[in-house]
């Protein structure tokens, strides 16, 4: 017959999504003040949910792709995982708009992507892409990764 199994290994809980440069210098970001981010873990697997915007954005000495930091827990040594994004908009240029994003082996960090028409292939969203002005550089999304 069935037996009954309970959970041992279940977890819900907040994160507060930030962006960063890969090269951050003297860089900063003003997140809007409903940045948010939730998440649910069972057994290796954890499902993300996040917004993120922002009021202001300064390049200073930073360089580089643009991340999102802060992932509740720091991803298994596995492959890499990409996640499609449920909604951008808002950025310094339209077509350099994130369109997709890489959880990277063994770290906190989500990698974003865009289209690049010139190359015909993604490449990473950068310092360039983003836009200093409120309410900019949003992002609603959804990603799922191992620990």
């Amino acid at each position: 017959g069935m037996t009954s199994e309970v959970l041992d290994d279940y977890e819900e809980g907040t994160w507060t999504p930030a962006y960063v440069l890969s090269t951050p210098g003297t860089s900063s970001f003003t997140p809007d003040q409903s940045v948010m981010g939730t998440y649910t873990k069972v057994g290796d697997t954890v499902h993300v949910r996040f917004y993120i915007s922002t009021d202001a954005f300064t390049l200073g000495t930073g360089s580089g792709s643009l991340l999102i930091s802060g992932l509740p827990f720091t991803a298994g040594a596995g492959q890499n995982v990409g996640n499609a994004l449920s909604y951008r908009g808002y950025f310094n240029v339209i077509a350099n708009t994130p369109q997709t994003s890489i959880i990277s082996k063994e770290n906190t960090f989500i990698h974003l992507y865009r289209y690049n028409a010139s190359y015909g292939y993604t490449t990473a969203v950068t310092s360039g892409d983003v836009k200093n002005a409120t309410n900019s550089n949003i992002i609603y999304a959804t990603a799922t990764y191992n620990v």
